[in-house]
Order: C-alpha cells, then structure tokens, then sequence
C-alpha cells in the first residue's frame, strides 16, 4: 500500500513539472501569435430578445499534461466565450474535464476558465476520466475543489450527484457513486432522488435539464461510435435502461451527454423515445464521425415556450446553422 501511495506522488510530482512546463510553452505559442484567436464578426448573441437562459454545453474537455494541443482548442474555445456580445449564464461541461484526474491538470483548467467573466456559472459534470485512476475519494474531491472554485459559495457541490439551478431553471448532474473504468454505477440514493426532481420539475411546467457523461444504449449511433459491438459499449453501463425508463416518463426532459468523441453531426441529437438527447462533441480532442470535428459544442437558448439549440465552432468564433434545432415545449 505504501508503495502504491509513493508511486502515485511520485507521478503527481512529475505531472507537476509538466504542468509548469506546458504552461511555459502555451505562454510563449501566446506571445508569439501561435493561437489563432476566433473571428469576432459572428460573436454569441440571443436568437430571440425574450430568451429567459443562455447556456453554453461542451463535451470532454479533456486536457492532458503531455498533450498541449487540447489546451490551445480549449483556449480558443475560452476566448469566444469572451468575446460574447451578451453576458452568458453559465457553461455546462459533460464530463471528461481533465485526463488523468491530475491536480495540476485542473490547475491549468482553472487558470483559462477564470479570465472568461462573461460567463456567470460553472457547471461541471464528472466523467470516468476524472475518477478512474485513483482512489474515488481523491478523485471527487478534487473535482468538487475544481468546481467550487469557480462558482459563488452558495453553489458548492459535495456530491457527484447534484441540482445546480441557474435563473429558475435546474440543471441535474448525475454520475458513478464508485470508481468504474468506463461506464458508471447509479446507486439507488442517486436514482431515487434523480427521479424526484424530474417529476417535481416537470410536474412546474419548466423543461428537465439531465446532464451525465454517459449515453444511453442504443442512442447517438452506440455502439459502432464507440468502436465496439458489444450494447454497453460507451454508455451508461448495465443501468442504462433503468435511466431511459426513469426519463422517459415525463416530458420535456433533455438528457445532454459527453463521452462519444463524435463531431457535430448526425449522431448530435437524437429522439429517445420521449426524452431529447444532446450528444456534445469534444471540446479539446479531435472528434469523429461528423462534419464539424474540432472545438464545437451547442448552446442552448431557453424561452417560455420553447429550447433552441444551437450548433457552434468555439474554435472559429462561427454558428453552424444547419445543426440548430427547435423543441417546442409540451
């Protein structure tokens, strides 16, 4: 056991340094015009003046200590944010914030995503890159630390399942209760109460906003987006269809999901029975399998009435209008 502990600081240590290496790096491919910056001609606005919440989604952002390129997508994609003509409620991040889980790795997150003021909260979901290599206790808090630093104290989070809610509309976090490799494990605290905030949000009227890292089965071109034949392939896991039920259920639910590494595309959205799902490329990594393949994400204008998703190169500062959909509330 001690062995272990001191192989993994001796790994931390070396993250470290990298971190402070990379930082060097990105500081002087700064200085010297290496970043192309996003155009500000086409900069993020409201479709529509009565929109009541403005929320910016990415996938998998994913920055890694010995692969800086992730960091430059992820900075280009900071400074469209920054450019926004409006100020923006809040970015939501479908899991996979870092690579490995290092300190130092959400240090460097942290360090870009404070000099974006435009955006006014931080919601953060956790994937299996964020938990899977160390103790789980560790890994969460570190992700709780992460998050927490970023938003008001009055929005701190110490559960990886968690209702973060922006202008009257609540967002709903869901992820593994134990440490899973690839999929995740909802334990019946975590369904049970998944389940009655649903009900209780949609029984106000107000649309369901589920975020987790994970897909469902079936769903977003699983499993042959993941690589694999097997069903379980790149979703939730064996409780897979134990959440579609639960979702399904009620209407106006949007299950917003990471995880897939797939572009902006055919697989981004999807009718799930009566749930609307949102698969978000990656951020920071180079997707597949679709048209729009780097630094793209979707934004969600919220009305009355009504969600409009809107697909976006963050990377280019451009709206790609051929993936934005309407979903007229019920």
């Amino acid at each position: 056991m001690g062995s272990l502990a001191g192989l993994s600081g001796g790994i931390e240590i070396i993250s470290a340094i990298i971190y402070k290496i990379n930082s060097l790096i990105m500081a002087l491919v700064m200085l010297t015009g290496g970043v192309a910056s996003p155009s500000t001609e086409n900069r993020i606005y409201y479709k529509e003046a009565d929109a009541e919440l403005m929320a910016v989604v990415w996938g998998d952002t994913q920055l890694c200590n010995y692969n800086p390129e992730r960091e430059i997508n992820f900075v280009a994609a900071c400074d469209d944010l920054q450019n926004s003509a409006c100020q923006i409620d809040a970015l939501l991040v479908a899991g996979d914030i870092v690579e490995n889980g290092f300190q130092s790795e959400y240090d460097s997150l942290t360090d870009d995503l404070v000099k974006v003021t435009k955006v006014d909260n931080f919601v953060m979901c956790a994937g299996n890159h964020d938990i899977r290599i160390r103790d789980y206790e560790q890994s969460t808090q570190r992700y709780f630390d992460f998050t927490n630093n970023l938003n008001p104290k009055d929005k701190a989070i110490d559960n990886i399942w968690f209702e973060y809610e922006v202008k009257g509309y609540s967002f709903l976090v869901i992820g593994s209760d134990e440490m899973r490799f690839e999929d995740a494990y909802l334990s019946d605290a975590q369904l049970q109460w998944l389940e009655e905030r649903v009900a209780a949000i949609s029984a106000s009227g107000k649309p369901v906003f589920v975020m987790g890292h994970y897909p469902l089965r079936d769903t977003h071109g699983l499993p042959l987006t993941w690589g694999a034949s097997l069903w379980e392939a790149g979703t939730i896991g064996d409780q897979s269809d134990i959440v579609y039920e639960l979702l399904n259920k009620y209407d106006n639910v949007f299950y917003i999901t990471g995880h897939l590494h797939t572009g902006i595309g055919q697989y981004t959205y999807e009718e799930i029975g009566n749930i609307h799902g949102i698969n978000v490329p990656s951020i920071g990594i180079t997707n597949k399998d679709g048209d729009y393949n780097n630094a793209t994400g979707v934004i969600l204008e919220v009305y009355e009435d009504k969600v409009v998703s809107r697909a976006r190169d963050f990377g280019t500062g451009e709206y790609i209008p051929e993936y934005e959909v309407t979903y007229e509330l019920v």
